[in-house]
């Protein structure tokens, strides 16, 4: 009887799974498929050994709130002071680099971050990519408020703002 070494084939096997799949499944963007198989591969390399790999972050230039928007998603009047019955929108600017990542706006309330709301959208496109965020409808009660932008489960952007 022949012993094999015990190891983990799930990586390379999710990685073969991928592979075939995006092979049968024809379609015009080869390109893209190809890079999600990359993607897959070194994610899957990644967490065998504990690594991370450049798609674990997301740049973030810039972040400001307010209770209005521009015709080009940019915030009317940056403000941290709200009143109870604002809309408060979050703008989130990167660069192209990070068009199409999926990041969490976490909304929580007071010194214990109370989660008050939480919403996750697909990066924008384009140089200076704007993402908008919409705090939870029905209004806010008075207090101090924290916004945290959250990727793959870190913060990587956040800011203070009060109701009153």
């Amino acid at each position: 009887m022949r012993h094999r070494p015990t190891t983990s084939r799930a990586p390379m096997g999710a990685a073969l799974a991928l592979l075939l799949a995006v092979a049968c499944g024809g379609g015009a963007d080869k390109e893209h498929d190809s890079a999600a198989v990359a993607d897959s591969a070194a994610n899957a390399t990644a967490a065998q050994t504990g690594a991370t790999t450049a798609g674990d972050e997301i740049d973030v230039e810039d972040l400001k709130l307010g209770n209005a928007l521009n015709p080009d998603s940019t915030v009317k009047d940056a403000t941290d002071d709200f009143k109870a019955g604002d809309t408060i929108y979050a703008v989130m600017e990167t660069d192209a680099n990070e068009s199409g990542k999926q990041i969490t706006a976490r909304w929580t309330m007071g010194d214990n971050d109370q989660v008050v709301s939480e919403e996750t959208r697909t990066v924008a496109t384009g140089d200076k990519a704007r993402t908008v965020f919409k705090g939870k409808a029905g209004g806010w009660a008075p207090g101090k408020y924290h916004l945290r932008l959250m990727y793959n489960g870190k913060e990587t952007k956040a800011a203070e703002f009060e109701v009153k």
